[in-house]
């Protein structure tokens, strides 16, 4: 069948609406139009370039347009304002008949926006269309046999087309339902988008594995080209019972071939001439089986799953053919059942006896014959495909017999190539003989068979079985220190060192960076990070810094690994929110600075999380972070920092010059600083820092929560730091650009000026602690806020603080005085009942029972994903 020579004039329609669905610029649609238009009239005024096949000349004219606006899929919007209205007109119509569910079916074949100054479908009027549907003509009517068809049929491939258009097929399919379950029905959408036809991906969001198994054809192909379509495809296409093909495309590719069991269901919009069907015309409506035209003799090419995968009774042919191209001829045979590094080294060995090597691979039969009623464990097809993906074999065909006798007699190869277990002496070597053939005996590779394999497995399988056990036994270790304690687990405090800055010695010794303050790095300990399931990412990795290790009865185990074996029970379902929160020792000895006389002790280094820089594109999203300053007057700590400032934000005077320029300073002067906003802190003082926003915190002892991720992510510009020469450069590359090409890019990539300069930035950012509620017992208090969620309780002597339940894990940590919490001791001066979990659903009861204040700081999970 061929479709009538169209008017070029409706190619040129096509271009343009397709172009328009895109919603381009006027300036690119304008360019593509005329680019499309050139191409097309190439094509048509030399017939050279004319695929003789009309599905396969729309394709290719059709996949110029996707490649040139990058694939996308400018009918998406179209597609789905279809679905919604077919599924609102759907509930309105009365389907009684399977004939009605035809005539439906056949309606909706309208819904095709490719068919430009044929149909042009106005959503609007959707229902109008359908109103008087049961009143459908049509010009070939085959419905009662198909009727009859889908009775009888073991399995049903069917073939839709249009988006929208599906919705109306459900009641066909409801129809087809009634006669197969629907995991013997295939519904079959394209790979990818072509006009508004429904792809595979679409079938699966509008829940049509209701009515049977969804499947890809593989392509975007208009047809089912032998080419285009996936082998997985073709395999389902060759079983398929009965195919129900919705479209003219289809009618198009399946005159071309002598299928016998298609039914087409569509509406005609191109004139279409066949020699038995005669002139079907625009806008007639056909239910017609693929036997009324089945008369030519080309049969479709279903192949096999790899072109060097030869039928048994093809492969005389290809030996034939072979010696006749003059090749030397080199077979060997076997079951392959687990392909390793054996059979490769013995098929390379045999492929270099010749110029072909042929593989005889035992079927599935022969093996259970002569190996085991339990083999093979891969199924030939499998064992053929791998065989396949081999450079040094060139065929594979399967038989099968218990020996390869009667295929070598087939294929006469020069050389046979055998194992070394079986000698020249083989059963194989009269056959070869006969025909002036040798047999190669290949080397045995010790230590390397499938049996020996199969044993290897087994045995991991046993000791995998045994750490299941264990597995098994560690997690009723967990859950029964979760009930011994009440719902609450102890951790030792997870210090990070860090190569960048100092501290004050209140978490640990690390003012100074000499050799005894210093890890094998040369990093100093200035973090402690609280029930952490995150990995430090310093420039120099320590395994497993960073994260948490909890006292489950005698053995320390990572927070981490005990998430894993009981998930729900530590954190319920707020693993993915669950934050990483660090307690920050920043500051040390004071430091000379480029911008003022007076020493000062540095804070944290001057950074702004952005996203990483990729390819010298920033990649968002940044990270968000929170800060909470505690008191440090009370014990254990006793420190009087005095007047103290923490830079956060930009002065709103500053200009973007002024600031380029100090960033080109970065290792030789700390100007940059002085551009921050200074704010005195006090405890119980917060903060949350958007992304995009250059801050340097402290330097005071810190509290800082934010999505599980650690990096200083750009700028990372370190207060009275001076570099030279080499370390300059490095750092320069490394420490502040990382991965943008210069420090234009870093402040237009990475800064949101306008946030960071704001005049209001004190009061969007600033967030002071607020009392939640308080008595006698003391008080709790909110510490962190936005997405971030905290508390603080202090509770006086001898007092009792009960909080109710709650759904949500939280961690905790000691930071004054000591007491119990449901009964388990809790003691600021002990590193092992000083920071705590509290499982969900857990309720806890805090009680001080010392003679000062215990003071309790906890987290939550976060709001939603940072």
């Amino acid at each position: 069948m061929k479709t009538k020579d169209r008017d070029p004039a409706s190619y040129f329609a096509i271009t343009g609406s397709f172009l328009k669905q895109a919603e381009l610029e006027e300036t690119e649609y304008k360019v593509l139009t005329n680019e499309l238009k050139r191409y097309l009239s190439r094509k048509l005024e030399s017939k050279n370039y004319i695929h003789p096949i009309i599905t396969k000349f729309c394709t290719d004219f059709y996949r110029e347009f996707y490649r040139l606006i990058n694939f996308k899929d400018p009918y998406k919007k179209l597609k789905d304002l279809s679905n919604q209205e077919a599924k609102k007109i759907l509930q309105t119509l009365n389907i009684e008949s399977f004939q009605d569910a035809v005539k439906v079916s056949v309606q909706a074949n309208k819904l095709d926006f490719g068919a430009v100054l044929i149909l042009n479908p106005d959503l609007n009027k959707m229902q109008e269309e359908f109103i008087n549907y049961k009143d459908t003509e049509f010009t070939l009517n085959d419905s009662k046999e198909l009727e009859e068809q889908i009775k009888k049929a073991k399995n049903i491939l069917f073939l839709p087309d249009n988006a929208g258009e599906i919705i109306f097929d459900i009641p066909l399919l409801k129809e087809i339902n009634k006669y197969l379950s629907k995991d013997k029905i295939k519904i079959a959408g394209k790979e990818s988008p072509m006009l508004n036809d429904v792809t595979f991906s679409e079938l699966k969001e509008l829940g049509l594995e209701e009515y049977g198994t969804l499947i890809s054809t593989g392509s975007n192909c208009f047809g089912l080209h032998e080419e285009d379509v996936s082998s997985e495809f073709k395999k389902t296409l060759k079983e398929a019972d009965l195919i129900i093909a919705k479209g003219q495309a289809y009618l198009e590719f399946f005159t071309e071939y002598n299928f016998e069991n298609v039914f087409h269901i569509t509406r005609v919009k191109y004139p279409i001439i066949n020699s038995t069907l005669g002139i079907l015309n625009p806008h007639q409506n056909i239910v017609i089986s693929s036997k009324r035209y089945a008369e030519n003799e080309k049969k479709y090419d279903f192949g096999t799953a790899h072109p060097k995968i030869i039928e048994r009774s093809k492969i005389k042919e290809v030996g034939e053919k072979l010696r006749k191209e003059g090749k030397k001829i080199v077979t060997t045979n076997g079951s392959f059942d687990i392909v390793h590094l054996g059979h490769i080294k013995t098929l390379e060995d045999a492929k270099n006896q010749g110029d072909v090597l042929i593989v005889g691979l035992n079927s599935d039969i022969s093996i259970k014959q002569y190996k085991s009623k339990y083999r093979p464990i891969n199924p030939q097809e499998r064992r053929a495909e791998f065989l396949a993906a081999l450079t040094c074999v060139d065929y594979i065909t399967i038989f099968d017999e218990t020996d390869p006798r009667s295929l070598l007699e087939e294929i006469k190869p020069n050389v046979h190539c055998n194992g070394a277990e079986y000698g020249e002496n083989c059963i194989e070597s009269e056959t070869i003989k006969k025909y002036g053939g040798k047999i190669h005996i290949m080397p045995k590779i010790e230590g390397l068979s499938t049996t020996e394999m199969i044993k290897q497995i087994l045995e991991i399988q046993e000791l995998e079985k045994k750490s299941t056990l264990k597995n098994e036994e560690k997690k009723e270790k967990i859950l029964k220190t979760i009930e011994k304690q009440k719902g609450i687990l102890f951790a030792l405090p997870a210090i990070v060192y860090r190569e960048s800055y100092s501290g004050r010695d209140i978490l640990a010794k690390n003012s100074k960076f000499e050799k005894e303050y210093t890890d094998q790095r040369g990093y100093l300990p200035v973090e402690w990070w609280i029930m952490s399931t995150t990995l430090a990412e310093n420039e120099i990795k320590k395994e497993n810094e960073g994260l948490t290790q909890l006292k489950i009865e005698n053995e320390m185990l990572f927070l981490k690994d005990i998430i894993n074996e009981c998930k729900e029970e530590i954190m319920g379902t707020y693993e993915s929110t669950w934050p990483l929160t660090k307690i920050l020792d920043i500051g040390g000895d004071p430091v000379e600075v480029s911008y003022s006389k007076e020493k000062e002790v540095p804070p944290i280094p001057l950074h702004v999380h952005s996203g990483n820089a990729v390819k010298g594109k920033i990649q968002p999203p940044g990270k968000k972070e929170a800060y909470f300053f505690p008191p440090v007057n009370i014990p254990p700590y006793n420190q009087d920092f005095g007047h103290v400032i923490t830079r956060l934000g930009l002065k709103p005077e500053t200009k973007k010059e002024e600031f380029l320029e100090a960033l080109t300073k970065f290792g030789k002067e700390d100007i940059a600083y002085s551009f921050a906003n200074m704010y005195e802190i006090k405890p119980y003082d917060g903060w949350t820092i958007p992304s995009k926003i250059v801050h340097a915190p402290g330097p005071w002892i810190t509290f800082e929560i934010q999505a599980p991720q650690d990096d200083f992510n750009l700028l990372g510009w370190q207060l009275g730091k001076r570099l030279e020469n080499q370390d300059l450069k490095k750092s320069r590359k490394e420490v502040l650009l990382k991965g943008l090409d210069n420090e234009h890019e870093l402040l237009e990539q990475t800064i949101d000026w306008e946030n960071s300069t704001d005049p209001n930035f004190k009061n969007k950012h600033y967030r002071p602690s607020k009392i939640r509620e308080q008595g006698k017992w003391g008080r709790r208090i909110q510490i962190f806020f936005d997405d971030f969620y905290g508390e603080g309780f202090e509770i006086q002597p001898e007092e009792t603080f009960t909080r109710n339940p709650d759904q949500r894990p939280f961690a905790g940590i000691v930071w004054s005085g000591k007491g119990t919490i449901n009964g388990n001791i809790l003691n600021v001066d002990n590193e092992e009942s000083k920071e705590f979990l509290v499982t969900p659903n857990t309720k806890v009861e805090i009680k001080n029972k010392s003679n000062t204040p215990l003071i309790i700081y906890t987290v939550f999970p976060i709001k939603k994903e940072q």
